[in-house]
């Protein structure tokens, strides 16, 4: 096993909220590293902890944090675990209005009775009892998942105070010395 030290520059970013912010408690406090020569973002958080690495590096690795999207960092640093029922419930919708008279299902009853037996559908295992009190197959595939809210609100910190604060960072290594 080889082990390696170095003294490299991390540049810290750190945010904390103040009880006169509007959604004060939302995320008291946050520290987001930035290793520039190596292109590594890390985030602790009261939210949650996030990291990734980029193969782009220095000026390259600030640019592209300067302009990322929420979804973009979301993509890059969580996974979208949180059930989201109302995409889930429009995705089942749409499948049972485009049945077809050869569809494979249990027609007993009309589209509009199962319409509304979805609506009580608020978990996972209750869109599966659905599927398979009705004959649907492949249910899962109807499934749809957002990001839990805590990693929302890192992305929207990460946008709202973090970026412009990179933007600084990219200005001053742009600067001659």
């Amino acid at each position: 096993m080889k082990v390696m030290s170095s003294i490299e520059e991390i540049r810290v970013i750190t945010l904390r909220q103040e009880a006169a912010d509007p959604d004060y408690g939302s995320c008291l406090w946050m520290n987001i590293y930035l290793d520039i020569e190596n292109g590594i973002l890390m985030c602790v958080s009261d939210v949650g902890n996030f990291a990734y690495r980029w193969p782009e590096k220095g000026k390259m690795f600030l640019k592209i944090l300067s302009t990322v999207t929420e979804d973009y960092l979301l993509g890059k640093c969580s996974e979208m675990t949180e059930l989201d029922t109302e995409r889930t419930k429009a995705r089942f919708t749409d499948w049972i209005l485009d049945w077809g008279d050869d569809d494979v299902m249990d027609l007993t009853y009309s589209k509009d009775e199962y319409l509304e037996e979805l609506q009580s559908c608020e978990t996972a295992q209750d869109f599966e009892g659905f599927a398979e009190e009705y004959g649907i197959d492949d249910w899962w595939e109807m499934l749809r998942y957002d990001y839990d809210p805590l990693v929302r609100r890192f992305a929207k910190m990460f946008r709202k105070y973090a970026q412009p604060e990179i933007r600084e960072i990219q200005k001053a290594m742009e600067e001659p010395t």
